[in-house]
């Protein structure tokens, strides 16, 4: 029988590869401290599904439709208040950023101007934001009458959050480049600070101007 001599570390052939450090593909992977097996599962059957690809109806969904299901809103106690987590006044000093670069002269000039006579091709995000600025007045109505200031905090971020589509499809300083009436974003900046600045005020929240 030949005498055969132990493998040194690092050495070559199947013993060396498998212990060196450092070394590519399967070796390292096979080396590595700790290393598992990839688990494999079988397919599964999708006869034997219960809800995916199947229509049900879920428990709460009559309650929902009904208007009889129960949020955390819809409770009241004696002596309880409201808090919710608003999104930062933000919104409204970037709006008054934006007035600040168009200059208060500009600004006085957009809104006397007669912007029912205008040209302009209203985006959707455009009227999307005039409609919400359109039912703050109800909006506060209906929070006084429900005694549920949090239906303000609400409407401000939605609010905040039109203005920034339609800041976002519509360009207000230098307006004209795109074929846009400038007076009339302009105008629609400044409407959208003072209802912003409105709700914050009703929630007792300062409106900042710069942030």
């Amino acid at each position: 029988m030949a005498e055969q001599t132990p493998p040194r570390p690092g050495g070559t052939g199947a013993a060396g590869a498998a212990g060196a450090q450092g070394a590519p593909g399967a070796q390292g992977a096979a080396g590595a401290p700790g290393a598992a097996a990839a688990q494999t599962f079988p397919p599964v059957d999708p006869s034997t599904f219960k809800l995916i690809g199947h229509n049900y109806t879920t428990q709460d969904l009559r309650a929902k439709i009904t208007g009889q299901a129960k949020y955390a809103e819809d409770f009241r106690a004696e002596g309880m208040l409201f808090a919710k987590l608003m999104l930062s006044p933000r919104p409204h000093a970037r709006i008054a950023s934006i007035l600040r670069k168009a200059g208060p002269h500009r600004v006085q000039a957009a809104l006397a101007a007669d912007v029912a006579a205008s040209a302009e091709q209203w985006q959707p995000s455009a009227r999307a934001l005039v409609k919400r600025l359109l039912e703050f007045p109800e909006e506060v109505r209906d929070a006084a009458d429900r005694r549920a200031p949090h239906r303000m905090t609400t409407y401000v971020t939605e609010t905040a959050q039109a203005f920034s589509g339609f800041y976002r499809d519509c360009k207000v300083v230098g307006a004209a480049e795109e074929g846009g009436d400038e007076d009339l974003r302009i105008a629609l900046c400044e409407a959208t600070r003072r209802v912003i600045a409105q709700g914050l005020d009703l929630l007792g929240v300062t409106a900042p101007d710069e942030m």
